[in-house]
């Protein structure tokens, strides 16, 4: 498929995560690759790079427990939310800059472990944006599946000004750390009139799992 800067298309890996390398790698002028899946992300959940950029090429702490990272249960069920897709595809409800990164160096078909590594330096943006929003200026704690919850949770619902912070989950956490009522709300935020409730399911079933292990964050 001819990649061109009118036609960009989308290159699907599990957990709809945009899939760049590293920052150097990530020039301004040169193509966008988009991860999604099929229950798509309507416009108000639409984060652009040039806003999420810095922290998509970025690490995130490393503080204990799963270190800031996504655990093996969080890493899982984004896998299984987004699935996988070796090539380029369009996407036509979301158009061409939906979450999307200027990315050189990805040359289609992918190997799964190429996507697997592409996603995880993907992943470290998400998960400082987690972080910092939650647990540094909310000063929420969270455990390692309320964190890899809220991952994915955020990749869906976008870091714009519409995206993730005005979302149910957000207020009920703004409010003095309520947990259990932002699970209350989980399925009902950002669901895209019923198309994500399936998955909101999911994740609000990991945010409530217990563990000892904290984010690290």
């Amino acid at each position: 498929m001819l990649v061109t800067a009118q036609s960009m298309p989308k290159l699907i890996w599990m957990a709809g995560l945009p899939l760049p390398p590293q920052p150097s790698e990530c020039p301004m002028s040169t193509k966008r690759v988009i991860a999604s899946k099929s229950n798509v992300r309507p416009p108000a959940m639409q984060s652009t790079a040039a806003e999420f950029g810095t922290l998509r090429c970025s690490s995130p702490p490393s503080g204990g427990g799963c270190h800031g990272h996504l655990n093996a249960k969080g890493l899982s069920l984004l896998k299984e939310l987004e699935g996988w897709r070796p090539n380029f595809y369009y996407d036509q409800p979301n158009g061409k800059d939906n979450d999307a990164t200027r990315c050189k160096n990805i040359h289609p078909p992918l190997s799964r472990a190429e996507g697997e590594a592409l996603l995880k330096k993907d992943l470290s943006g998400f998960e400082k944006y987690i972080c910092q929003t939650v647990t540094h200026q909310l000063k929420c704690p969270l455990n390692c599946n309320q964190f890899g919850a809220l991952v994915s949770f955020a990749y869906n619902t976008g870091t714009s000004a519409n995206g993730f912070r005005i979302s149910k989950v957000y207020e009920q956490l703004q409010a003095g750390c309520n947990y259990k009522g932002a699970a209350k709300v989980w399925t009902s935020s950002f669901t895209n009139q019923g198309l994500l409730t399936s998955r909101r399911k999911k994740e609000v079933a990991l945010f409530t799992t217990a563990t000892s292990s904290v984010s690290g964050c």
